[in-house]
């Protein structure tokens, strides 16, 4: 404020500035802030592989942007091999489809499903016990406040997650898209005979095809 004309002038250095932290009262919490940025990352990795980097948002399948390819980071894409009654369905590394150079293999629909029903059954029969913790170091060593934001989100998935596993009486005994959806932030494809399902929660467990 210029003390003679009392007008709002813009401090260019002219006087002491002071950042103040939490000094009103947050619109939403870290957390929701957190989840927020994870959702937009989700949705980002959700496009395709493509020479400019953007391509179509699509999430039409179970799988749809969950796949990530172990050699190159690319994401798979669903296709169809073979007709009528062995028809498979396949998912396979965009930039090995588009360019050919990744030698990724592609790897089969139903595999890819009987590995998330073993993973959970396997879990569910532990009752979470499997289900690793993380490192209480990992958020002291960081001056990032997002990312405590992101480990305080995790871990509170980590809890729902555990809450979850004591509660379910029984194991699967199909595959379910809803819960997938729900638990898995992406799958990395090592091979065509092996994969890492990465859990919103932020455990990862590695399971062959």
């Amino acid at each position: 404020m210029d003390f003679l004309s009392k007008k709002r002038v813009k401090n260019n250095g002219h006087a002491a500035q002071y950042y103040v932290e939490d000094s009103h009262p947050p619109i939403i919490s870290k957390e929701e802030f957190a989840a927020v940025q994870l959702e937009f990352e989700r949705r980002t990795n959700l496009r395709g592989y493509s020479k400019t980097g953007k391509s179509k948002f699509t999430s039409d399948y179970a799988f749809s942007g969950k796949l990530f390819c172990g050699n190159c980071g690319s994401k798979f894409r669903r296709t169809k091999w073979g007709r009528g009654k062995n028809q498979q369905i396949l998912w396979i590394c965009i930039n090995h489809q588009i360019t050919g150079a990744c030698d990724m293999k592609s790897v089969k629909e139903k595999a890819l499903e009987q590995a998330f029903l073993r993973v959970m059954n396997r879990l569910i029969g532990s009752k979470g016990a499997l289900l690793s913790e993380r490192d209480g170091n990992d958020v002291g060593q960081s001056a990032n406040e997002d990312v405590e934001c992101e480990w305080v989100w995790r871990d509170r998935k980590r809890e729902e997650f555990k809450a979850y596993l004591s509660t379910q009486g029984s194991l699967l005994d199909k595959f379910d898209e809803d819960l997938f959806q729900r638990l898995i932030e992406k799958v990395k494809i090592q091979s065509m005979v092996e994969a890492v399902f990465v859990f919103r929660a932020g455990n990862e467990v590695r399971e062959i095809l």
